[in-house]
């Protein structure tokens, strides 16, 4: 394992960049947003609470979401934003 293998006609810049295309790999959450379990320590909700009131808002079309990763964890999570 970790020995890499070269297949003709294709660079492995080229093989990194299409497995990356295809997996789409998550950005690290941004400044401007936050995760459900930091609102609902915010707010003293459940988590499964949390998720449905920021969730309704962003039905409302007030905040976004998008996955993103844990900092923390490093596992994906929803990140929410305020629409501006």
């Amino acid at each position: 394992m970790g020995e890499v293998k070269e297949v003709p006609g294709i660079t492995e810049e080229e093989l990194l960049a299409q497995i990356t295309a295809i997996c789409e790999p998550k950005l690290p959450i941004r400044d401007d947003e936050v995760m459900i379990e930091q609102m609902a320590k915010a707010w003293g909700y459940s988590r499964s609470t949390t998720a449905s009131t920021l969730d309704r808002q962003v039905d409302e079309g007030k905040l976004t979401k998008r996955k993103t990763l844990n900092p923390e964890t490093g596992r994906e999570c929803w990140a929410y934003k305020v629409v501006s």
